[in-house]
């Protein structure tokens, strides 16, 4: 899974270094230091910061673009997503433009002031900042806007879940998805094995079978915010091999030891 950018990062901090902007004519026109906002500030908190030539002075018979962002850009791979609207109003008419989208997706520009961001994301999930840009003869401005690209939960392991009488064994269940996906377990578990969901996408049964030779059916089930998906499979246990327990074991459900 891609490291998700932060909820910060859309709030950047701007500083202006006179000694550098002053020979490029460059003025910017609106700054933000990063803990201006909470954490749970939306982008549409963050004024855009906007940077207009030296000879494009306010009341000059030009208007500066102004931003109009769209909110909760979420996407699902591999689904045709929504259509989201950006606006950008200003006098020329502003050219909008957008850096850093996930793969998949696209800014359809009307020429008008207006553009559709829009496509279907072939991955990863995860959430990325994008830059958008609107531009005219007067000035630039930029503003960040968090896109969301959730997946469909699966399980990565399919293989038997099996565990040997008076043994203590730990197999961890693994999924794929974003959000993370819960895992629920419906069936009766063995005598001395227990579920856990670890809330991070894995799962474990774990315990010391106290009897067996037992079969015992089971469903297991992954959710989150797109979907959910179920296996149905066995837990199994079997006699410790040579009759008697051996040292306890941890693995997955692909068998391999963690």
């Amino acid at each position: 899974m891609p490291t998700a950018r932060s909820p910060r990062s859309w709030r950047s901090v701007v500083v202006v270094l006179a000694m550098f902007l002053g020979p490029l004519g460059l003025v910017v026109g609106s700054t933000m230091p990063a803990n201006a906002l909470p954490l749970d500030a939306s982008p549409s908190d963050v004024s855009p910061v906007t940077v207009r030539p030296a000879t494009g002075t306010p009341g000059g018979g030009g208007v500066a673009p102004v931003l109009t962002l769209p909110t909760d850009v979420t996407f699902v791979v591999g689904q045709p997503g929504d259509s989201y609207t950006i606006e950008a109003n200003g006098d020329p008419e502003p050219n909008v433009s957008v850096d850093g989208l996930p793969p998949g997706l696209r800014l359809t520009v009307y020429g008008d002031g207006s553009a559709v961001l829009h496509g279907t994301p072939s991955g990863p999930a995860g959430v990325t900042t994008v830059e958008v840009r609107a531009a005219n003869a007067d000035a630039i401005s930029y503003q960040s806007l968090p896109v969301v690209v959730r997946q469909q939960p699966a399980f990565v392991d399919r293989e038997r879940l099996v565990f040997n009488t008076g043994v203590f064994t730990g197999l961890t269940i693994r999924t794929t998805g974003f959000p993370a996906p819960g895992i629920g377990l419906d069936g009766d578990l063995p005598t001395g094995l227990m579920f856990l969901d670890h809330g991070d996408g894995t799962g474990m049964i774990f315990g010391t079978p106290l009897g067996g030779p037992e079969i015992a059916p089971i469903t297991l089930t992954a959710v989150n915010e797109v979907s959910d998906v179920s296996w149905t499979t066995t837990v199994e246990v079997v006699p410790a091999p040579g009759g008697s327990p051996h040292s306890p074991h941890v693995g997955s459900a692909d068998g391999q030891t963690r």
